[in-house]
């Protein structure tokens, strides 16, 4: 079974990712034919998903504008809360988990470099809470700041997408 804890509604970013999980968790053998899952938060996914099992939350915290490291604590703190309350296999942060996406000068201080604090944290918190754990920021690639979402899975492997490309 798939139930999916909210605080915010679901993006398409997070459906997509979630459904991704889910395919993949079945590739690798984690999920066997039969098994039953059910969706609550997207019925697309619900409908491609219909016979597979996994407990996703969702976090949707109130971030402050350009606060990085508060941010970053906050996301950490509230994925704890939601592990201990649901014990998911799946929990999964927002695109902008290190600071909302709007103008404003103080986001020139807000891409991090793609192996920084948010993908170090991002991955302690999967390996610290044995389940696969998604959030995405700005990071930095050469001259460039991209949209980058990282799942890290407990065994500290991780898997990265830039929205930017």
């Amino acid at each position: 079974m798939v139930a999916a804890f909210l605080r915010a509604e679901l993006g398409s970013v997070k459906d997509r990712l979630a459904l991704g999980v889910i395919e993949d968790a079945e590739k690798t053998g984690k999920l066997k034919p039969g098994q039953t899952v059910r969706v609550t938060i997207n019925k697309n996914i619900s409908r491609a998903a219909a016979r597979k099992t996994l407990r996703i939350a969702v976090v949707q915290p109130h971030l402050a504008v350009g606060a990085v490291e508060m941010n970053l604590r906050l996301c950490a703190s509230l994925v704890r809360e939601a592990s201990v309350m649901h014990s998911p296999d799946v929990i999964l942060l927002p695109e902008a988990m290190t600071s909302p996406n709007m103008f404003n000068r103080s986001l020139r201080r807000v891409p991090q470099p793609v192996d920084g604090a948010p993908y170090q944290m991002i991955q302690r918190l999967a390996k610290e809470l044995h389940c696969t754990v998604g959030g995405g920021f700005l990071s930095v690639r050469g001259q460039h700041a991209r949209h980058t979402y990282v799942l890290a899975e407990p065994d500290g492997t991780t898997h990265l997408h830039d929205k930017d490309e």
